[in-house]
This record gives C-alpha cells, structure tokens and sequence, in this order.
C-alpha cells in the first residue's frame, strides 16, 4: 500500500486547519520575532541561521561604532573651528582696542589743533579790522 503523504496527495482539512488555529508563544523581554526559530542542535540549517543572526548583530555594531566614529570626528572638526574663530575675533577685538586708542589720540590733537587754529584766525580777524 502507497502512503498518501509520499504519493503527492493534498494534506486533510483537519491538519491544515489545526496547524493555522495554532497561537504563537509569548514572546519575552528583548526577544525579536524571529528568534524562536528552533533547529536541531547541529544541522547546517541551525548554524547557517546562527551565523546570518551573528553577522546582522555584527553589522548593527559596525554601522552604531561608524556612526559614533562619525559624530566624534564631526564634534572635533567643530571644536577646531570654533577654537580657529575665537582666535580670529580677539586678534579683531584687539586691532579694533588699537584703533579706538588711536581714534581717542587723534581727537584730542584735533582739538586741540583747531582751538590753536582758531584763535589764530580770531586774532587775524581783530588784528585785520583795526
């Protein structure tokens, strides 16, 4: 006698409708999904899935460290810049220090430059109009 399974025939209603009604289990704290998934201790089938889930793992920790790698890079370039800027506006508030002293100098010989030239002009004007 044939089996019916072996000789290609469909599987009964009743299997196949067992099989659906059937709950996952629950899954606990931090599982995913897909980690139930349970092979014979030591089929190629097992280790190959061990491997694929240890290389995802991997290449989750390679992209986090490139990201931080990335960000660390980016906060130096950042800090150089910032230290680059902070120079560049002393030396300015400095020559601008210059500047203002040079600015107040010049204004007080100005004055006193035009109070001389002034007076002169005053006594050019008297001495003229005797």
């Amino acid at each position: 006698m044939v089996d019916a399974t072996k000789a290609g025939a469909k599987k009964s209603k009743a299997v196949t409708a067992r099989a659906e009604t059937r709950k996952p289990l629950p899954l606990g704290p931090g599982e995913h999904k897909n980690a139930r998934v349970v092979f014979a201790p030591g089929s190629w089938r097992g280790e190959r899935h061990r491997d694929r889930q240890r290389a995802k793992e991997q290449a989750a920790r390679d992209r986090l460290r490139k990201r931080r790698v990335a960000m660390e890079k980016a906060q130096r370039t950042l800090d150089v810049a910032r230290e680059r800027h902070e120079r560049r506006v002393a030396k300015v508030r400095a020559q601008i220090d210059v500047l203002e002293n040079k600015l107040r100098v010049d204004d007080e010989r100005w004055k006193k430059e035009s109070s001389r030239l002034e007076a002169t002009l005053k006594r050019a004007r008297i001495g003229g109009t005797r």
